[in-house]
């Protein structure tokens, strides 16, 4: 099993790759391109949910604070991202976001008083002066990229969060599908009305950016 989750982390990471690419392409605002990736992916999680071998399993009393707080974090989490996305590179955002397990292990430490290895705070050193040599530039130039890559470092935070809101609900049994079935119909519920009243377009206009 270790090896299938490791499979399935590198898996997570190829597809979450082409996130920040295809909300470029997007026709529609940043908020409102948030909402549809959560919005048309949750039928699908139901349905998974909905299949009789899951249906018929006893089902795992969940916290709803976990459950809330992690849609709660996910939806801050794509709709700062996502802003991030369209003031700066894509590259830059993409790092930045990925910060998160350098605050979900600051929050580890302080809240939990998780032991950390040095093998883990030399690649953490490592991964932080390497963020500073990408984004270095536009601290001098400042303006919508140093803005950009600001939001793209407060989604590591909301990221964070978010995780660590998923451990919870993890730790409680829920299964994956439960889970992420819930947390992604919470996130888009409370992405809908940002994105409705946000001066950008709410609909793609052309059938290319559905596709998208």
């Amino acid at each position: 099993m270790r090896q299938v989750a490791f499979l399935c982390l590198l898996a997570g990471g190829c597809a979450i790759a082409f996130a920040p690419i295809f909300v470029r392409l997007s026709d529609t605002g940043p908020v409102a391109s948030a909402f549809w990736r959560t919005a048309l992916a949750a039928p699908l999680l139901w349905a998974w949910l909905a299949r009789p071998s899951l249906r018929s399993a006893t089902p795992v009393a969940i916290s709803r604070g976990a459950l809330v707080a992690a849609g709660l974090f996910f939806a801050a989490d794509l709709g700062v991202w996502h802003w991030s996305i369209v003031y700066t590179s894509v590259a830059n955002s993409t790092l930045l976001a990925n910060l998160a397990p350098i605050f979900v292990t600051l929050a580890g430490w302080l809240f939990w008083r998780r032991s950390v290895t040095g093998v883990f705070l030399a690649g953490m050193v490592i991964a932080i002066v390497g963020m500073f040599v990408l984004v270095g530039p536009n601290f001098a130039n400042g303006g919508t990229r140093l803005l950009g890559d600001g939001l793209g470092a407060l989604t590591g935070v909301f990221y964070a969060g978010y995780m660590l809101a998923i451990k919870s609900a993890r730790d409680a049994k829920a299964s994956t599908v439960r889970l992420m079935a819930y947390s992604t119909t919470i996130t888009a519920l409370v992405l809908l009305p940002v994105a409705y009243f946000s001066p950008q377009p709410m609909l793609p206009s052309h059938a290319s950016g559905w596709w998208v």
